[in-house]
Order: structure tokens, then C-alpha cells, then sequence
């Protein structure tokens, strides 16, 4: 890649940033005609030079309603009513009324 153009594509993308929702497409056609390449390719350079922070965790993360001991019990109901076709007799949401 050009040492110049990761700088350009950064300010383009800086000036579409602020142009908002509905605006951006504007300030990437102008872009791609500057440097003569296609919105795709600009997009996915984007992609490759500016920074996008990790997703949030999830609150509830590593927490489960159900203990170990719950969880095999409905497994093992759902095995054992499978039916030689594949089919199951037991739904999750009957299961897990049946075997309480």
C-alpha cells in the first residue's frame, strides 16, 4: 500500500464520519474518485486502517440460570426420547416442565 494512502483514506473516512447517517455515501464517491479505486475496495481499506473498539461484554456473562445437574437432566431426557428417524418426542420447553 502507498505510505500516503492509508493517511487519505483516514481523513475521508473522518469527513464522512461527521457528515453522519445518509451523508457518507457522498464523501466516499468523492473519495473513490480521487484515488481511483471502487467504493468496495475503499470500504474494505477502511476497514484494514482505522480502529473499531471491541463489543461491550455482556452483563450476564458466564452466569447461567441453569446448574450442571439441571442441564444433564434435560440432556438426558432429550436423548432419551429421540426416535430412530431423528425425531424427538420432547420439545426443550416439555422437558424442562417434565423433568422438574
Amino acid at each position: 500500500m502507498n505510505p500516503v494512502l492509508p493517511e487519505r483514506i483516514l481523513a475521508i473516512t473522518q469527513t464522512a464520519e461527521r457528515a453522519g447517517h445518509g451523508g457518507k455515501d457522498a464523501f466516499y464517491q468523492t473519495g473513490c474518485q480521487a484515488l481511483g479505486i471502487s467504493k468496495a475496495t475503499l470500504l474494505r481499506k477502511i476497514k484494514q486502517v482505522s480502529y473499531k473498539p471491541p463489543r461491550k461484554q455482556r452483563v450476564n456473562y458466564s452466569t447461567s440460570a441453569l446448574t450442571r445437574d439441571e442441564a444433564l437432566l434435560i440432556s438426558g431426557v432429550i436423548m432419551a426420547s429421540e426416535r430412530n428417524n431423528g425425531k424427538h418426542l420432547y420439545s426443550l420447553q416439555k422437558t424442562g416442565n417434565d423433568s422438574n
